[in-house]
């Protein structure tokens, strides 16, 4: 390998012993250090269940102890162990054990949260159900249910600081060679190190095997793959990710000297799915296949969804029926017309459905009409006094509780527009109707932060598409819950509703 392919070689480390060795067996040292990374990924993870596990297990007897001077009973200690189980199940469910999540204290606070609620809620439930409620101390309970949240999350600030130690010295970082056609091999190696924090790191990039370095890449030639196979024999590589965009031949070359030796190797099938999030593989008869788009709420997804909305909305529809009744008085004595407005909106896979609200607008305006071609604005003549009230605080959206006891609307999703605005923007924003994989609902991911109301610019509606997407994409049992727990503060009054 000439002086000028190694310097050219992004990364590439200044001492190429590999190179001259030309694969010489590595010591022990070496030898050790491949795979660290993964190997301490999966010790750390496993390690952190069982440690909270024995969280649970000592919280509550240090709570026993503390309530009672005394060592607690068998129904203490079954009802520990259970509750031991149940918070490793619930935080599994959570990912609260995805590695990628550890190195991150604060996003884990939430589903942190709800996975110990949830824990809570079981316990209740089946001390009541099995008549048991009674044998248990409520002050012991309090301390053990504090005192195991409080050891949760000192445990996981812990195991943060441990994974930034380690990275910062090396031990925990993936050294890896990228192999491929170079303008593809040098995107991906440049989106790899924006999240070098990840704990990955490119050592440099290669040229497959018999391309030549001019041919390859006149300008800024490719390390040598000869060199990389010296580098894998001296221990210097965890992974390899292959990148060839339209070269079957390099790529197949690139496999065939690569199965030889023990190396993971990655294949990043094309430049386009660098574009494409989420991407995941899944089989089909066999034959491995990306996963590019997938049906939201599938499964327990689906069950879960259907159960929120369900006897979420009946259990709301109970509790804000006599306000509601309230609110259909007022709008009838104070303005000619009827008590509810229903506009035709785009609702779950582009079909059409009609959503209902309290009217706001007075009889003779577009939503009078039922039409509401023109969005409301500031000061809008066409509002009545107490529709402006309704609009402020989002009153005005509370029938719609019976669009989600009837199947065309979720409590949580992507807001519905008005038919004319759905394919306004739908000429406008590639990705716009894919906010309708979904059903719409009546508070969203986009709506607690703050895109809602009148859009004046196409921007606004690019974010708010964003922001739906991203729900869609991510959606968890605990996003929902979230949402539904930010909409009354930041959700139903705000300054762009009117």
């Amino acid at each position: 390998m000439d002086a000028e392919t190694k310097r050219s070689a992004p990364g590439f480390p200044e001492k190429e012993g590999a190179a001259r060795d030309n694969g010489k067996q590595a010591g022990p040292a070496q030898r050790r250090r491949v795979g660290l990374a993964s190997s301490l990924e999966t010790i750390l993870s496993g390690s952190l269940r069982g440690f909270e596990f024995l969280i649970v297990l000592g919280a509550g007897s240090l709570a026993y102890i503390l309530r009672h001077d005394a060592v607690p009973p068998t129904s203490y200690q079954l009802a520990m162990l259970i509750g031991a189980v149940l918070a490793v199940y619930f935080m599994q469910v959570a990912r609260l054990y995805d590695f990628r999540l550890l190195r991150d204290v604060t996003g884990q606070v939430g589903p942190l949260t709800a996975s110990w609620l949830g824990v809570t809620l079981t316990l209740i439930a089946a001390a009541f159900f099995t008549k048991t409620s009674e044998d248990f101390s409520r002050i012991w309970g309090g301390l053990w249910l504090l005192g195991s949240f409080v050891g949760f999350i000192v445990a996981r600030v812990w195991v943060a600081s441990l994974i930034a130690h380690w990275q910062n010295s090396g031990r925990l970082v993936t050294q890896t060679a990228v192999v491929g056609t170079p303008d593809f091999a040098r995107r991906l190696a440049r989106l790899i190190g924006t999240k070098e924090a990840l704990g990955i790191k490119v050592l440099g990039l290669f040229r497959g095997p018999g391309a030549s370095a001019q041919a390859a890449d006149p300008d800024a030639p490719l390390a040598d793959f000869e060199h990389l196979l010296a580098m894998i024999r001296s221990n210097q590589v965890d992974q390899v990710i292959l990148a060839f965009a339209g070269d079957d031949t390099g790529l197949r070359a690139s496999l065939d000297r690569l199965k030889e030796l023990p190396v993971p190797v990655r294949l990043c099938p094309g430049p386009t799915v660098l574009d494409v999030p989420s991407l995941q593989f899944s089989d089909v008869s066999g034959v491995p296949v990306l996963n590019v788009y997938d049906q939201p709420f599938r499964g327990w997804s689906r069950v879960f969804k259907l159960l929120e909305d369900r006897i979420g909305g009946a259990i709301l529809t109970v509790l804000v029926l006599p306000l509601a009744l309230l609110i259909a008085l007022v709008v009838k004595i104070t303005s000619p017309g009827p008590v509810l407005f229903r506009q035709k909106r785009y609702g779950f896979n582009n079909n059409e459905i009609t959503v209902l609200k309290f009217r706001t607008m007075y009889i003779e305006s577009d939503e009078g009409r039922g039409s509401d071609l023109k969005q409301a604005t500031r000061g809008d003549p066409r509002v009545t006094p107490f529709g402006r009230f309704l609009r402020r605080t989002s009153l005005d959206e509370i029938p719609q509780l019976w669009n989600v006891l009837r199947g065309d609307m979720s409590l949580v999703g992507p807001r519905p527009h008005a038919v004319p605005h759905n394919k306004y923007y739908a000429r406008l924003i590639g990705e716009y109707l894919s906010r309708h994989r979904v059903k719409p609902g009546i508070t969203g991911w986009a709506q607690v932060n703050g895109f809602r109301g009148e859009t004046e610019t196409t921007e606004q509606m690019h974010k708010r598409v964003e922001y739906d997407l991203y729900y869609i994409e991510n959606w968890s049992p605990f996003l929902d819950l979230k949402i539904l727990f930010l909409t009354p503060f930041v959700g139903l009054v705000h300054k762009n509703a009117y």
